[in-house]
């Protein structure tokens, strides 16, 4: 996992296309070779694996009880009803 110097990746993102749009770099590597910059680098503790494994399967349960209320969300938001 990496975290970067930059927060608005998003925008960082918008900015490498835009320079490849324009021909300023031939590809998103050779961008982001430029313009990413990575602040922080780690690895996950092998001895918490339990813990992760916990928190993972907390995630999919959630998912999936919400899962119909996500389809009801966007059957929502496309018709209106």
């Amino acid at each position: 996992m990496v975290t970067l110097t930059t927060e608005e990746v998003a925008c960082l993102g918008a900015a490498i296309l835009a320079g490849m749009a324009v021909g300023f770099y031939p590809s998103p590597e050779e961008a982001a070779q430029k313009l990413v910059v990575v602040q922080d680098r780690w690895e996950p503790d092998r001895a918490n694996r339990s813990v992760y494994d916990q928190g993972y399967g907390m995630y999919v349960r959630l998912y999936d009880s919400l899962e119909e209320l996500f389809a009801l969300a966007r059957r929502y938001h496309v018709t209106g009803q």
